[in-house]
């Protein structure tokens, strides 16, 4: 019988940690069994260096080899793999993953059994109660599994974690306002960005992406720009990355220069082909046809997420993902939403409306966005840990010869509000520049001389 496909990569991870690090090591033998690798070659070795740790002795390619019941571990190159790939980034990360697939495999395998359980008459009560609590118990664990610490040692573990340099931030990439972020897009956390047409979400949203992309410890990113499409995103990111004009690359792509072509395919081809940190969807939930609803559309993006390992989820616009846009179905979409992304570990960005009010106030000097200009406003300040609500005032004052993009963060769950990033918008190549963080009351009462040349 054929085995079943599992995360090679993720079980190598964890070994080539035990071996390199004694920290890792004593960690991982704390809170795994040899079941909970599903290579064979793995669970031998993992037995080996559990064998090494208990007689006090380095888990180097002699010793492990040593310490092996079977010869069939892989061989000593396979070690010298392992020991290459040196102590990982965020080894916890990695540890959950290998517990949460042991325990879905085990509840794979309890499923008939207790379905049988349940089907037969003659069984006794007490028994099928028992298979289904068993069961229950594994499912609980894909979602959380614990270890064998209590609450206090595992908040010190991840503490020490940080103090060693694992700390759970990743930067926007936008300097001015990650210095005032605390955990920035971290995984589990969701940041809803808002704001009138035209004041530049997709925009802020394409340049995040490609900031991104230039760390040196790229993430993984899915895109559903569910209002543009695939390749209208892909479209404005090859323009923000290569600063070549969107409108000449859709509209007169035979009079670009050679140059400038090579620089597009060289572009293109990293961030769409040989590098796969970014993946970008057209609307996976039109699949759906006739049977499409809030529901089937959320059961689909956790298919979605639970397939690609991706670290952070971006949805423009994310109603576009709903059928029903009552207040009461909304709220919760968005619930559900944020359970999703706190079981596979996600960062979500979602861009939203405002509501009708807010336009209501455009020719108000109140006219910037406030949070109760969302579109049921209450539950996105539920669930959201970051509000980013967005302002372009020459949508307004066309004799502005500057183009600023103002950046509100409204909500931040565990730091400072009410910091305005301001920076100039150039929509033409789709990035914001010369970032900082700006006086909004200043700009509002700031109105140019009437013999300003424009």
């Amino acid at each position: 019988m054929p085995r079943a496909p599992f995360d090679v990569v993720n079980e190598q991870v964890v070994l080539s940690s035990m071996i390199n690090c004694p920290k890792c090591r004593r960690r991982a033998i704390g809170s795994l069994h040899k079941e909970d690798f599903q290579g064979s070659k793995h669970r031998i070795l993992f037995e080996s260096v559990c064998a090494c740790e208990l007689n006090g002795v380095k888990p180097d390619k002699a010793n492990i080899a040593v310490h092996c019941e079977e010869e069939e571990f892989g061989g000593l190159d396979y070690v010298d793999k392992l020991l290459s790939m040196g102590i990982a980034d965020g080894f916890e990360k990695y540890l959950e993953r290998l517990k949460r697939e042991s325990s879905r495999r085990r509840a794979v395998k309890l499923l008939p059994e207790v379905q049988e359980c349940l089907e037969d008459r003659g069984r006794p009560h007490v028994e099928c109660i028992d298979a289904a609590s068993t069961l229950l118990k594994e499912l609980r664990n894909v979602s959380a599994r614990s270890g064998i610490h209590g609450t206090a040692d595992q908040w010190l573990q991840e503490f020490q974690a940080r103090c060693d340099g694992d700390v759970p931030f990743v930067p926007t990439g936008f300097a001015s306002i990650d210095r005032h972020l605390v955990e920035g897009l971290a995984p589990r956390r969701i940041t809803v960005i808002a704001g009138r047409p035209g004041a530049g979400k997709s925009t802020l949203l394409v340049d995040l992406v490609r900031r991104q992309l230039e760390r040196r410890k790229k993430p993984r990113i899915l895109v559903l720009p569910l209002e543009s499409g695939r390749v209208r995103f892909l479209d404005m990111l090859v323009s923000c990355s290569t600063g070549i004009e969107s409108s000449r690359i859709i509209k007169t792509p035979d009079k670009l220069s050679l140059e400038e072509r090579e620089r597009i395919q060289k572009v293109a081809k990293k961030i769409a082909g040989t590098d796969d940190r970014l993946e970008v969807m057209d609307n996976p939930f039109v699949d759906l046809g006739g049977k499409w609803t809030n529901d089937s559309a959320l059961e689909r993006l956790e298919e979605i997420l639970a397939d690609g390992g991706y670290d952070i989820l971006a949805m423009d616009l994310f109603q576009r993902m709903l059928v029903d846009w009552s207040a009461q179905r909304i709220n919760g979409a968005l619930m559900r939403v944020q359970s999703i992304l706190k079981r596979y570990e996600v960062h979500g960005i979602l861009l939203s409306q405002l509501s009708r009010k807010a336009e209501d106030r455009s020719k108000d000097r109140t006219r910037r966005p406030v949070l109760g200009d969302l579109k049921d406003a209450g539950m996105y300040e539920e669930v959201a840990d970051v509000i980013w609500l967005m302002h372009r005032e020459r949508m307004y004052t066309k004799h502005l010869r500057d183009d600023v993009v103002e950046v509100g963060m409204e909500k931040q769950r565990v730091g400072e509000a009410g910091i305005t990033m301001m920076a100039d918008f150039e929509p033409w190549v789709f990035r914001l520049v010369r970032d900082k963080i700006g006086d909004v009351e200043q700009a509002a009462s700031f109105v140019p001389p009437d013999d300003r040349p424009f």
